[in-house]
């Protein structure tokens, strides 16, 4: 669907010059003679810009602006000046009730259609944003309510978070990445919303039947993160890949080696190690020294041998190994 713009002037000749050379760039336009009119317009409308002259007879551009402030479904359309005001007065005016971009009239098409498109670009940017922060932040508390239903693992996501960042900056990796890392390892187990409590919580071996359907939890998490796939694939790759096994003999697409992305490479060494050295339902936990005997045997089969040889390496430091017994 093209974008919509709502175009206000009280001059015909700049109103149908102004709403062509938009329509001839592919938007809707959808014009008023004044604010009065206007409101009229977005009483069945909500247009993703508005573009609006200031001096105009009877509500002017400002007063325009003041009441599209004020209703719920209009406070974040985007709003632009058209205007042959360029006082500091006005300008201070038009900023303090939130008004975005100003166009100075004479304008030419070019700049009219340019202001136009990166005031909306800027516009969605801005949706895509809060729309993931609010998604992300939603998917943080699923995880932890997910987490919370399983008695046996107290305070896994923060230890396999902190481990997470720990093995990734040890490896070298940007402070960015760490950040992805870190969400990462926060939602890794997102997929268990699907898995029912009987096998989450059994208080012994799953049946083989029991256990593949726990496998499916890594590619439900994925799915709940479809939307996000483009903004944050990293952390839709280890999600998804968390279970894999460097032999490929792992879980749900069998990639093998390097072939496994390398977030997903890293979540697995440090799943695997929370959930071995700290007691399951159907085990005890072997502690970290037996841990990372585990994990040394599973080099090259199970995990990436590099990354075990840097994790070792911070299983050695008192320091990593406090933080894991705080966590």
């Amino acid at each position: 669907m093209p974008d919509t713009i709502l175009l206000v002037d009280d001059n015909p000749k700049l109103l149908s010059g102004a709403s062509l050379t938009l329509e001839m760039e592919g938007f809707q336009v959808v014009t008023a003679v004044n604010g009065y009119d206007a409101l009229q317009k977005l009483e069945d409308l909500v247009p993703d810009l508005i573009v609006s002259d200031i001096m105009m007879p009877g509500c002017d551009g400002f007063e325009l602006l003041e009441i599209v402030q004020t209703r719920p479904n209009l406070v974040t359309v985007p709003f632009i000046f058209l205007t042959a005001l360029n006082d500091d007065a006005s300008i201070k005016r038009g900023k303090s009730l939130g008004v975005d971009d100003y166009l100075t009239k004479p304008f030419s098409s070019d700049g009219l259609v340019q202001a136009v498109k990166s005031r909306l670009e800027r516009a969605r940017a801005l949706q895509t944003a809060h729309t993931s922060r609010a998604y992300i932040q939603m998917l943080q508390l699923l995880a932890r309510a997910i987490e919370s239903r399983d008695s046996y693992t107290g305070r896994h996501i923060e230890r396999v978070s902190g481990m997470s960042q720990a093995l990734g900056r040890a490896l070298g990796w940007s402070e960015e990445k760490l950040e992805q890392v870190r969400l990462a390892a926060i939602v890794h187990d997102l997929g268990k919303v699907i898995i029912p409590d009987a096998i989450l919580n059994k208080p012994g071996r799953y049946t083989p039947e029991e256990y593949d359907v726990m496998k499916t939890h890594s590619a439900a998490g994925a799915d709940l993160l479809e939307p996000l796939k483009d903004i944050l694939p990293v952390v839709y790759l280890a999600v998804r890949h968390h279970h894999e096994r460097y032999d490929g003999k792992g879980y749900p697409d069998g990639l093998a080696g390097k072939a496994i992305p390398e977030v997903a490479r890293l979540i697995a060494i440090v799943d695997a190690f929370d959930a071995i050295a700290y007691a399951r339902p159907y085990r005890e936990g072997m502690g970290t020294s037996g841990a990372a005997k585990v994990l040394t045997q599973e080099a090259g089969s199970h995990f990436d041998p590099e990354m075990i040889k840097t994790f070792q390496t911070l299983l050695a430091s008192p320091t990593f190994l406090r933080q894991i017994s705080e966590g």
